[in-house]
């Protein structure tokens, strides 16, 4: 069965907005490009599913 897929989402830390990735917990500042976020999210959790 395959996994989700990793998103980021938007959340407040302290009061401060940061992207957090759904899947590892992965925390980025609001202005991480939208291509680098995109990257992350496509590999993250890659090598858990080759095993």
């Amino acid at each position: 069965m395959p996994r989700r897929p990793a998103r980021y989402r938007s959340i407040y830390v302290n009061g401060c907005p940061v992207w957090e990735c759904g899947r590892c917990g992965d925390r980025q500042p609001p202005g991480t490009r939208e291509a680098d976020l995109r990257r992350h999210e496509n590999a993250c959790g890659q090598s858990e599913e080759a095993r």
